[in-house]
């Protein structure tokens, strides 16, 4: 059996393919990855996972990490914090988009990373709309 140092197995090719850095299981975008990263021979640790179902799990292991003095990376920590203060914002997107990964509809200085379809309920989406701000349409003009 061959033993290897971190270094020999993080520079080879024995940890390419599946999701060696994936610690919560998820699908793409529920997943929670500690990251590691050598960076002129120092080790780095990113800690990313910024779904709103699984934020209370990755405050909690940020929390770990600093509570033992483990420098790290927090992805999307200020998305993060806005979440849990609730002083973010949610994209809403058509029903024909699946909300996940539509970044693109939204002005990046928004920092919108959770998104949702409105949904055929009347009354909850009366109550969404009301505290809404909606994004001023484009003018289209014709001929």
């Amino acid at each position: 059996m061959l033993i290897q140092t971190n270094e020999e197995w993080y520079h080879s090719s024995a940890w390419l393919g599946g999701h060696p850095w994936e610690i919560c299981r998820g699908g793409n975008s529920t997943h929670i990855s500690l990251y590691i990263s050598d960076v002129q021979d120092k080790w780095k640790v990113r800690l990313a996972g910024s779904s709103i179902v699984r934020v209370e799990e990755i405050l909690k292991m940020a929390v770990a990490l600093y509570d033992n003095n483990i420098p790290f990376e927090l992805s999307d920590a200020e998305e993060i914090l806005r979440m849990v203060t609730g002083n973010d914002s949610i994209g809403i997107v058509p029903q024909y988009i699946f909300p996940r990964y539509c970044h693109r509809f939204f002005p990046k200085e928004d920092q919108i990373i959770d998104f949702m379809n409105l949904g055929y309920d009347k009354e909850i989406t009366g109550k969404i709309v009301e505290k809404t701000y909606w994004y001023p349409l484009e003018r289209i003009v014709l001929g």
